[in-house]
């Protein structure tokens, strides 16, 4: 659910907060989705002042671009 609603609404960075309220999930299992994410490096948390949990695509990273190019299809 985490990974379609990022997917999903892909052009924007979203809060963790925001996920869990959109998905219907806790925090603590949103975060759990994200943290592999994030070590992967396919999603980022960008440097937007003291915004913490914000979280948007890596766009230059070629597993982004495999799974925004599904979404396509």
């Amino acid at each position: 659910m985490v990974l379609e609603y990022l997917l999903n609404n892909k052009d924007s960075d979203t809060y963790l907060s925001g996920i869990a309220a959109q998905t219907g999930l806790s925090h603590s299992t949103v975060s759990r989705v994200i943290e592999p994410l994030l070590e992967i490096k396919i999603i980022n948390k960008p440097r937007l002042g003291n915004r913490s949990g914000f979280f948007g695509w890596n766009k230059d990273h070629e597993l982004t671009h495999t799974c925004l190019r599904s979404i396509m299809i």
